[in-house]
């Protein structure tokens, strides 16, 4: 029915998940080459299409639509924000450029309590001891923090490989390893994982030249 209207399906979400009652779908369609308004498309497919629902989400300014109906946003059942990677180095670089070790000290610390709060919610959730740190993994390949992560956990250490992940790759040219908050993160799940204090090195780094991330934990 889209072609019928000259309507180019750009984009398509499954922004609800289907259940047995209903499912939603959100849809952005160029209609510049169209006679038709969203209006008369909305129209036509509610009298072919039995039990449907349309919301038209206007452009905001010429060429630029957003969701403005699916709030808040989630991830894994909560609530989620999105930073672009501008936004983000006013957190991960400037605080280092403005408070030296201390910015990194306080990156790690927070970092920490991000672990922490990870593998609590794991906990919570009644994930298996040994696959969560399989779901740590992809959880930080969902939310776009790393490429890719490999993970060998032993009795009393853990070696995590990480590649392109985005706190170091805005650190590149850095003299030395960059990961504080992802070293952080690290430690903070390990050490509710071993039930004990644990120590992060971050052996290699692609801020300064490695192909990944490496990061050493010892108990």
């Amino acid at each position: 029915m889209l072609s019928e209207f000259g309507l180019v399906l750009v984009h398509m979400i499954n922004s609800k998940p289907i259940t047995q009652d209903d499912g939603a779908f959100l849809m952005f369609l160029d209609f510049s080459r169209s006679e038709a308004s969203p209006t008369e498309v909305k129209e036509a497919i509610i009298k072919n299409i039995d039990n449907i629902n349309i919301y038209l989400i206007e452009p905001i300014l010429p060429g630029i639509t957003v969701d403005r109906v699916h709030f808040p946003l989630l991830f894994l059942n909560e609530r989620a924000v999105i930073f672009r990677e501008s936004a983000l180095k006013g957190w991960i670089v400037d605080v280092r450029e403005k408070f030296g070790t201390g910015g990194e000290a306080l990156l790690y610390h927070i970092g920490f309590n991000m672990g922490y709060e990870i593998y609590e919610s794991y906990s919570r959730e009644d994930v298996r001891k040994y696959k969560r740190w399989t779901i740590l993994c992809l959880m930080l390949y969902t939310a776009g923090f790393a490429e890719k992560m490999r993970v060998n956990v032993s009795e009393n250490s853990v070696n995590v490989k990480v590649w392109n992940n985005i706190e170091c790759s805005m650190g590149r040219q850095s003299k030395k390893p960059y990961g504080q908050l992802l070293r952080g993160i690290i430690g903070g799940f390990a050490t509710e994982y071993f039930d004990r204090k644990v120590k992060v090195i971050e052996n290699r780094c692609i801020a300064i030249g490695d192909p990944y991330c490496e990061f050493l934990v010892y108990t």
